[in-house]
């Protein structure tokens, strides 16, 4: 990271004396998130010395470049809990800039209903992880992914563990998988911590809950993303949260679908994804708007093209989830070439696409998507398979 990015030098609670790390062991343990941000904010300033001047093991735990409720969540509270069983420093890294986090409208939401403050929190780019892993004080965790993006560098020597709930890519073989496929990772975090026999504090079980009814839908069967555990798990942080789960799904849902006044590329990057399969580069964006919606805004077509070639696409696909009577999803698809392979792939699978023969999106194939419980989860799983077999 630049000076700049840098914040101005603090008093570390983690990366100091064995009397210091003690504190911050403390301060993890038993009182509010905001003092562990605090400290792990405190820390980034010294991990720029030299080795020789700071030698000690870094654990980052990193969540997926979406930087959605789930992941934000997971990556802070797991942090905050192996914190508590080491001096060693654990960061917690979302994985994106901070210029684009206003963009996670929900997470910014349960900051303020939490008390937590955006600043104490290290991004992406402004923590150097090449650097740490060559000069091997690298461990890092992935939560709520289990395969790096390509803006994470070269370090997939140093992945340690992984907790997430996504197809398993069966990348870093020596790192100790947790890959199960429940609603919300966020309650393999919870699993994790209630196996360690960690007591949560309130604000931790909160921020965990939120994240586990917002991506089960409240935790409606109807939508098929609930699983038993996300259940137990809820029905275990309940009471540790204090919250009444109706109200916390209620206003933390719409402080997600609260994005009308986002501009188009605001949209497309506010809930983005990106992989490579067989050479070629996938994008995905999740947005809580109709497609109707997007087409509307002005400008909307060309700030598409505009992503596609700023991010070097080959494909980009829009899912859409939104309600109006009921729960609804949409798809769309941009390719540089021939599309009728790729649609014919997802229409041949559990999607139940209907083509849609008038939108406002330009070159783009759009769907009505009838099989409403499969989300990004499923789609881009079948992307990299149907893009890799080329």
């Amino acid at each position: 990271p630049t000076s700049a990015q840098r914040p101005a030098s603090t008093p570390s609670l983690l990366c100091g004396t064995a009397a210091a790390n003690k504190n911050f062991r403390f301060a993890a343990g038993f009182a509010m998130l905001s003092a562990f941000l605090r400290a792990s904010r405190a820390c980034i300033e010294r991990l720029q010395l030299p080795a020789a001047a700071a030698p000690q093991l870094v654990t980052v735990v990193l969540g997926n470049e979406s930087a959605d409720l789930d992941s934000v969540c997971c990556a802070i509270v797991h942090a905050s809990c192996l914190a508590a069983q080491t001096e060693e420093p654990v960061l917690p890294v979302i994985n994106t800039l901070r210029a684009n986090f206003a963009l996670r409208t929900e997470c910014v939401f349960m900051f303020q209903r939490l008390g937590l403050s955006i600043s104490n929190l290290i991004f992406a780019d402004e923590i150097d992880l090449p650097a740490l892993h060559a000069a091997k004080r690298l461990q890092l965790v992935l939560v709520d992914h289990n395969k790096l993006c390509a803006g994470n560098g070269n370090v997939g020597e140093a992945v340690t563990s992984i907790i997430d709930h996504h197809t398993d890519e069966a990348q870093y073989p020596h790192a100790r998988r947790n890959i199960l496929p429940v609603g919300s990772c966020a309650t393999l975090v919870a699993k994790a911590a209630q196996d360690a026999n960690i007591t949560l504090k309130q604000d931790q079980a909160h921020f965990l809950l939120s994240a586990i009814l917002v991506d089960t839908v409240n935790l409606d069967p109807s939508k098929q993303r609930v699983h038993e555990l996300d259940k137990e798990m809820a029905a275990w942080l309940q009471p540790l949260s204090g919250q009444d789960p109706q109200e916390l799904f209620r206003t933390a849902i719409a402080a997600k679908f609260d994005i009308s006044a986002l501009s188009p590329a605001a949209l497309l990057l506010k809930d983005y994804k990106q992989v490579e399969s067989g050479g070629t580069h996938i994008g995905i964006s999740s947005i809580t708007l109709s497609l109707e919606q997007i087409g509307d805004k002005a400008g909307a077509t060309d700030a598409i093209e505009a992503f596609c070639a700023e991010n070097k696409l080959d494909v980009f696909v829009i899912m859409t989830v939104h309600q109006d009577k009921e729960f609804q999803r949409e798809l769309a698809v941009w390719r540089r070439d021939a599309l009728h392979k790729f649609i014919e792939h997802l229409g041949q699978s559990e999607l139940q696409l209907k083509r849609k023969d008038q939108h406002k999106l330009g070159n783009m194939v759009c769907f009505d998507q009838g099989a409403t419980h499969m989300s990004r989860k499923v789609v881009l799983p079948l992307a990299i398979a149907f893009f890799a077999k080329k």
